[in-house]
């Protein structure tokens, strides 16, 4: 069950709309923000995060990079990392997959249908 999720982006509106989703899908998860990829990395030094969900264009160290990292520390490479971005750029998807990540969310308007993708990426069994 997944009771820790770490969201790192660095649009603060887009974090309040993945809270909202993730409050009506799950009662008891804590949700901890990182704008940026060494944000990110101070906080899964100090709590154990069960997922990762990145936007691709963030400061400071961008998305790919920060995945990079991620898979490849020995504290963060077993945690499954999913984007979630506003970026329109396939090839770059398809290298973070490459990389590691285990899917890819596209941002969009629609509430309702990034609520059901949300839901069923964490509704895997690798999740429970």
């Amino acid at each position: 069950m997944i009771k820790r999720i770490l969201f790192i982006d660095d649009n603060v509106e887009d974090g309040r709309i993945f809270q909202q989703i993730i409050q009506e899908l799950f009662t008891s998860v804590t949700i901890d923000f990182a704008r940026s990829g060494p944000q990110a990395f101070a906080l899964l030094s100090k709590a154990r995060t069960d997922v990762i969900f990145l936007e691709l264009i963030i400061p400071g160290m961008d998305g790919i990079e920060c995945l990079t990292k991620l898979k490849t520390s020995r504290n963060s490479k077993q945690i499954p990392v999913v984007l979630y971005t506003a970026s329109k750029n396939e090839m770059e998807k398809k290298l973070a997959l490459k990389l590691g990540a285990f899917d890819v969310i596209s941002k969009t308007s629609n509430l309702s249908t990034l609520t059901d993708k949300i839901k069923k990426i964490l509704s895997l069994p690798h999740y429970h």
